[in-house]
């Protein structure tokens, strides 16, 4: 699930020379992990892939050489009815098996459970790894939320695990008091200094949680934390929205191979430096064959027990820029206005009887930067056409076919969908040249009210 409006990123950039100083001339990712203390690495939403996918097997292979002290998942690392290679992966890999701190989500509620806000099986995927086991470790009673000490080279490492799935659709019971009071508890026992870094991560609801705490409980988590984090929107993204001197760098940690809209797949890396005492915190694109150091859109610097300010490794160019104007537009769309548009479009673009369209959203008047643009279709899926009888389309949409044989179009995900429900051989399912962004572009700019300025 994905926040209705997205929050640009938004960081605190500091005038003071002393603090960008370490910084400005670094030109590698080879050089800050040489002058880094330590480093770790949080990656989320991998759906059960591992090794079969290059961005996750480029992952392993740099947070092993880079010796990483631990990695931190953030959720949905198992689904249903899928692969889940990473399964076996934990049972292998030894470094994984003792170094990997999940947090749980409704991926491993569904996967363990009868659905995602199945909250008492989850726990169930900690058994891949033997993180119950671990000294420095200690679970609630419950046992699906832990607190972990990690004591690195002159520093505290404290990482509170909190169990926040995005089902139930009641915050209240996703997220219960009992959470957030163990959150707290936790942070009012640590004597925080400038040799604790103090680290809150859960799944959550819609991609950011620090919302549904009360203003006593934010306070807390204000000063106490370090680096608050959350996944499910599969977008990297740094939310900045409180101001001062002292801060928590709060992100969105992406998604290593499941990404959304502009992001790509990645993880996050984060390098303790000292003078000053600081974390680095970039998204590593994996996407890309060698490790590169993050534009200032990736990338950020939270000073230990201080501000958050901009490494400015590398300028944003314009092309990466989310924020960029795409398009614009004399009239505003629903959702369903721009549905019916798109359907006739396909109906005549393919020469099919009927498209199914799935987007997410409409248009507002005016400017359209790049985010609004891919987050009408975030999955950017793949357009196939289908042919159904009168019979399989009456079942499948409860509504009587206008003729007997019906030729559509939809994405692959609902193609494959209605095979299944069908019990359709999904040979049958025919792939075309295009997917759900290249069918918008061709007909914003064939449109009359919309002018197309960047691709």
């Amino acid at each position: 699930m994905i926040k209705k409006v997205i929050i640009s990123t938004i960081l605190l950039i500091t005038t003071q020379l002393i603090l960008a100083k370490p910084f400005k001339d670094i030109t590698s990712m080879a050089q800050l992990d040489s002058m880094s203390i330590f480093s770790f690495a949080v990656m989320s939403d991998n759906k059960g892939d591992a090794l079969n996918k290059k961005e996750f097997k480029r992952m392993d292979k740099w947070i092993k050489e880079t010796k990483v002290e631990f990695v931190i998942g953030l959720g949905d690392h198992v689904k249903r009815s899928w692969k889940n290679q990473f399964v076996d992966f934990l049972k292998k890999d030894k470094w994984w098996y003792t170094h990997f701190y999940p947090v749980l989500a409704d991926g491993e509620n569904e996967y363990y459970g009868e659905s995602q806000a199945d909250r008492s099986k989850g726990k169930k995927f900690l058994d891949l790894t033997n993180i119950k086991e671990r000294n420095n470790v200690e679970f609630t009673e419950e046992g699906s939320e832990y607190y972990a000490k990690f004591e690195i080279k002159g520093y505290t490492v404290h990482f509170i695990s909190l169990f926040y799935p995005d089902y139930p659709s009641n915050d209240s019971i996703a997220f219960p008091e009992t959470s957030k009071k163990y959150l707290i508890e936790l942070l009012n026992s640590i004597e925080k200094t400038e040799k604790d870094i103090v680290i809150a991560g859960a799944h959550s609801r819609t991609g950011y949680w620090l919302n549904n705490l009360s203003k006593e409980q934010l306070d807390i988590v204000l000063d106490k934390t370090d680096l608050v984090l959350s996944a499910t929107s599969h977008i990297f993204q740094v939310f900045n929205t409180y101001g001062g001197e002292k801060v928590p760098l709060a992100i969105n940690t992406g998604a290593i191979t499941h990404p959304r809209l502009f992001c790509k797949g990645g993880y996050v890396q984060v390098n303790v430096v000292e003078d000053p005492a600081a974390l680095v915190v970039q998204y590593i694109n994996a996407e890309k064959k060698d490790r590169k150091l993050a534009n200032n859109y990736y990338s950020a610097v939270k000073r230990i027990n201080g501000e958050v300010f901009s490494a400015n490794f590398k300028e944003l160019k314009k092309k990466d820029d989310p924020n960029r104007i795409v398009a614009e537009t004399s009239k505003e769309y629903s959702t369903d206005e721009l549905k019916v548009l798109l359907q006739n479009f396909s109906m005549e673009k393919f020469e099919i009887d009927t498209a199914i369209i799935n987007n997410f959203r409409g248009l507002s008047k005016g400017d359209i930067n790049y985010i609004e643009y891919l987050s009408i279709f975030p999955y950017k899926n793949k357009i196939v056409t289908m042919n159904l009888n009168a019979a399989q389309y009456d079942s499948v949409f409860s509504s009587k076919a206008p003729k007997e044989l019906m030729k559509i179009t939809t994405d692959s995900y609902t193609g494959e969908y209605i095979a299944n429900e069908l019990e359709i051989d999904k040979s049958k399912i025919e792939k075309t040249d295009y997917d759900e962004m290249k069918l918008l572009k061709k007909f914003m700019k064939k449109s009359k009210d919309i002018k197309f300025i960047d691709d």
